[in-house]
């Protein structure tokens, strides 16, 4: 089991009650909600919370912080599978617009608190495990390619430019890591082309590109470098793209970087939840729409067959009155035949009885049609 719970409505639950009777309410272990607890930085009682409380003394309740940029508003609680809603859930349930404690421009000028200064080593004495990677690759091509003097192990960082890119993505990847962001990166061998990373802030990945550029119109080496924020879901008003200049390199823009990659982690989540917001009320809509439509098909039914069965009272009186005039017609038939034989001759006698008698079974009056109809 499990449950699904807004971050701000398990905090609450968490300072009214003891771990283990929440952890009864949402059929899991007090471990599971400790661990969500940690996961979402949302702070617990401390020892001795419960006993000063029951002794009718003061006890502290801790704040809770705002959560991380990127980081999900709804915290899943244990083996969590979702849960199956009808049409009248969705109905009953009216969405509601994400709201958020923190404004974007407040969360920003906190973001920019914690990165700080972005460190830049000018040597691989403290290296993150990904340059590392590429490093180790380096030396391995460095030595096939002495051996051989194939161009495919050729190095690929002995050149300024590409030592310049590696040193840059350690800073940037030493940093993150360091605020408890992860860095990702393909280190395959043959994949020194790829120039695409990504910091996992919170429950998003926002990417973006180092690479060197060559002077527009030359073919001769690149000189300069130029790092781009990829991604849809970004800030209209913030930077998303740094290159070399004279006066200022990538280098003296790190912490800007890093500021601006986390907050994509943010904006993208936020965008995110406002596609969901109007996903929801866009589905519960149509399903009001649907069930409006239904029943306005229903009425039209109900109209249609009222219509029917009245043109069909009227279809079976026009029939009733047209099968008397019939059965007088023949009446009247019959009596000519007989009055020209003079009800002389046998066998127009046995017609005229018969003819008679399918007269008085056309006879509505007789057989009493229309009270059969008014019954049905």
């Amino acid at each position: 089991m499990g449950a699904e719970i807004k971050r701000t409505d398990l905090y609450e639950k968490v300072w009214q009650q003891p771990l283990r009777d929440l952890a009864k309410e949402f059929g899991v272990s007090d471990q599971a909600v400790g661990k969500a607890c940690l996961r979402a930085n949302i702070p617990r009682p401390g020892r001795g919370y419960w006993a000063k409380l029951s002794a009718g003394k003061n006890a502290h309740k801790m704040p809770l912080p705002f959560r991380g940029p990127g980081e999900s508003d709804t915290i899943h609680i244990g083996r969590y599978e979702g849960r199956r809603r009808t049409e009248d859930d969705i109905i009953a349930e009216v969405p509601e617009p994400p709201i958020y404690e923190e404004t974007l421009m407040a969360m920003r000028e906190r973001v920019i608190k914690m990165v700080g200064k972005v460190a830049y080593p000018r040597t691989t004495t403290k290296t993150h495990p990904i340059v590392q990677n590429f490093l180790t690759w380096e030396e391995s091509r460095k030595r096939e390619y002495e051996r051989t003097g194939y161009d495919w192990h050729k190095p690929h960082y002995d050149n300024p430019i590409e030592r310049r890119r590696l040193r840059i993505l350690n800073a940037l990847f030493l940093a993150a890591r360091g605020l408890g962001y992860k860095p990702e990166m393909s280190t395959k061998q043959h994949m020194h082309a790829n120039r695409t990373a990504s910091i996992n802030v919170g429950t998003q990945f926002p990417e973006f590109e180092l690479k060197a550029i060559s002077p527009r119109g030359r073919i001769e080496q690149a000189k300069r470098l130029e790092l781009t924020i990829s991604g849809r879901h970004r800030e209209p008003s913030s930077i998303y793209y740094w290159s070399d200049t004279v006066d200022s390199p990538i280098e003296e823009h790190l912490s800007e970087i890093l500021v601006e990659l986390i907050m994509v982690g943010e904006y993208s989540l936020r965008s995110l939840y406002q596609s969901s917001y109007e996903r929801e009320v866009h589905w519960r809509d149509e399903i009001i729409e649907k069930r409006r439509q239904a029943i306005l098909e229903q009425a039209r039914l109900e109209r249609e067959a009222i219509e029917q069965a009245k043109q069909a009272r009227i279809d079976n009186l026009l029939g009733e009155a047209h099968a008397l005039h019939q059965a007088e017609t023949i009446r009247t038939y019959v009596n000519r035949v007989m009055a020209e034989h003079k009800g002389e001759d046998s066998q127009v006698k046995q017609w005229a009885e018969w003819a008679l008698q399918t007269a008085n079974t056309l006879d509505p009056i007789l057989n009493r049609a229309y009270l059969v109809r008014e019954i049905e």
